[in-house]
């Protein structure tokens, strides 16, 4: 919970590009733990502040692309405003660690949704 008085930032809107298999995983994880579709931001938006925790999340953004290989869908974002800062702070890293901003905010979601399936199936990065 925000201190009283602690400014919120704004939602931020934006679009995923994710291949299919990924969202079919996305979504599965999410009914797992009891997420509905309208709390997938949410979801998201936890995905980024677990990112933003891990020593080096840099090199994992910068390990996840999309290979153009199967179908590749958009799904329209909402991301709260409480997940804003964290998300610009996943941005800033990236930028202050190559000096440039090749980095999109789609390739950052992607990671942090990859890195949470991961992470919740058991995988060694806790």
């Amino acid at each position: 919970m925000k201190p009283l008085g602690a400014k919120l930032s704004a939602p931020v809107r934006t679009t995923v590009w994710l291949p299919e298999r990924l969202l079919s995983n996305l979504q599965s994880s999410m009914s797992e733990a009891g997420y509905g579709q309208k709390s997938r931001s949410r979801w998201i938006g936890e995905a980024i502040e677990m990112l933003l925790d891990v020593e080096g999340y840099i090199e994992i953004v910068h390990e996840n692309f999309l290979d153009g290989r199967g179908k590749v869908v958009h799904i329209p974002l909402n991301l709260p405003g409480v997940y804003v800062s964290s998300l610009k702070k996943v941005e800033q890293g990236c930028y202050e660690a190559c000096g440039t901003s090749d980095i999109s905010r789609s390739q950052i979601i992607r990671a942090a949704i990859t890195f949470r399936l991961f992470r919740d199936s058991g995988g060694a990065i806790a």
